[in-house]
């Protein structure tokens, strides 16, 4: 229950960044602006700090970088049988809901707080391995089922996704500590006070991204896609870890946790790109967001911790 009293805090402050875009004191643009900073900055000075201080010989979540895209493609199959009878529009964007997770904004602060510093090299290797896998599978998927209409070419999002701060900073992190090299303390202090910094920010921007205008004309869709994702996909997890990959508990609930996190705000991005419906995924965003205030907390009873 320590735990518990941990997780719910963060939950709450993802709720004051909805209700102050719900109450217009962040006012239009304030969003976008407020995401480049934590995207570009302060994400990416977290994510560098912990990796660059990842011992790589005691590290024991390497299988992590097979076993979490494997849990990825076994739930897009999954999504792409479940959503056969829903019109054809929503297809794409409630697979791609059920399959990619917000590992970053979500994953990172809510399952190191759970797991505690131990997990941090595993994270580290999932949301790396993470962007790679959600980015290929949700141009397979929306390309796939991609209704009439022009769309960003998938080369397009692959140069994207290999110059993606997150992964960048990520790479430069093992880098550093693979070579056992440190930054200036000029440089490192600094680094370090925007990693502490972003957390909070984080959250504060995915409650203000929330959005429920069009909740109930997509509910149907964004039910399925919060079950695949909520459900479906930490189950799959546990069967990858514990019938394919002989890790230690701490990896395997590492796994099962990222892959219990709510659905990626940039699934929005992805539908807009490839002309699908994007209100369905920015119904699964928030929907799943709302429901994880329960089935994480659960989970966490589930396993143990």
């Amino acid at each position: 229950m320590d735990v518990l009293r941990l997780i719910f805090p963060l939950f709450i402050i993802i709720f004051v960044g909805y209700l102050l875009r719900k109450t217009g004191f962040a006012r239009e643009g304030f969003v976008d602006e407020l995401n480049r900073l934590v995207y570009f900055i302060g994400l990416p000075a977290m994510l560098f700090t912990e990796s660059s201080r990842i011992d790589l010989n005691a590290l024991t979540g390497g299988a992590a970088a097979i076993a979490f895209p494997l849990v990825v493609a076994v739930t897009t199959l999954i999504g792409l049988a479940a959503t056969l009878p829903l019109p054809f529009h929503q297809r794409g964007p409630v697979v791609q809901a059920g399959f990619r997770g917000n590992l970053a904004y979500i994953g990172l602060p809510i399952v190191s707080t759970t797991l505690g510093p131990a997990a941090l090299g595993t994270i580290t290797i999932i949301i790396a391995a993470g962007i790679v896998i959600h980015t290929l599978l949700s141009i397979l998927v929306l390309s796939l089922l991609k209704p009439d209409g022009d769309s960003i070419h998938p080369l397009v999002h692959i140069r994207r996704t290999l110059t993606n701060p997150l992964l960048i900073a990520i790479a430069l992190g093992l880098l550093f500590a693979a070579a056992r090299w440190s930054l200036p303390e000029v440089l490192a202090r600094p680094v370090e006070l925007l990693a502490r910094m972003s957390l909070p920010l984080i959250l504060l921007v995915l409650g203000l991204s929330l959005s429920f205008s069009e909740l109930r004309r997509n509910l149907s869709g964004a039910a399925l896609a919060s079950v695949i994702k909520l459900a479906i996909m930490p189950a799959v997890a546990w069967g990858v870890m514990t019938w394919f990959f002989a890790s230690s508990p701490l990896v395997v609930e590492t796994v099962v946790l990222m892959a219990a996190m709510p659905t990626a705000v940039a699934t929005q991005t992805f539908a807009r790109a490839f002309d699908a419906d994007s209100s369905v995924s920015a119904s699964s965003v928030s929907l799943t967001t709302l429901l994880a205030v329960v089935t994480v907390p659960a989970l966490v009873v589930v396993l143990g911790l």
